[in-house]
């Protein structure tokens, strides 16, 4: 929140004193406001062991990998939202070495790697 203050040293140099001052703070807050919505794009990644959960910049595109070879069937849970309602998706890595990779149709907020009969990793959310 910005706060700013006029100083008044006679009527009319109060006016234009409140004046510009309204017009410093609608700027500042206007330059403020901008500096803090530009967020950078970036890829995010969650653990299993070697196992592994990959997510795009867009938050679309999430990808498993199962690098352990222990037969265990590695999988990804997430949620993502559609027409602002709550879905859910659930990939399954092909096996040894194998990446899966699925576009989601809205952007996901939480995912998982799992990893069958061994537990999962904590939710990561973006």
């Amino acid at each position: 929140m910005i706060y700013c203050r006029t100083l008044s040293f006679s009527r009319i140099v109060g006016r234009i004193t409140r004046r510009v001052a309204v017009a410093v703070c609608a700027g500042a807050g206007l330059l403020l406001t901008t500096m803090a919505g530009t967020a950078t794009a970036h890829s995010l990644y969650i653990y299993h062991g070697a196992d592994n959960v990959g997510i795009n910049p867009s938050h679309n595109l999430i990808s498993v990998s199962d690098r352990e070879c222990d037969g265990n069937h590695v999988y990804a849970e997430a949620y993502y939202v559609r027409y602002n309602q709550n879905r859910y998706a659930k990939l399954w890595a092909t096996g040894c070495g194998s990446n899966t990779s699925l576009y989601l149709t809205g952007p996901a907020y939480t995912f998982r790697v799992c990893e069958n009969g061994v537990g999962c990793s904590r939710w990561r959310y973006t």
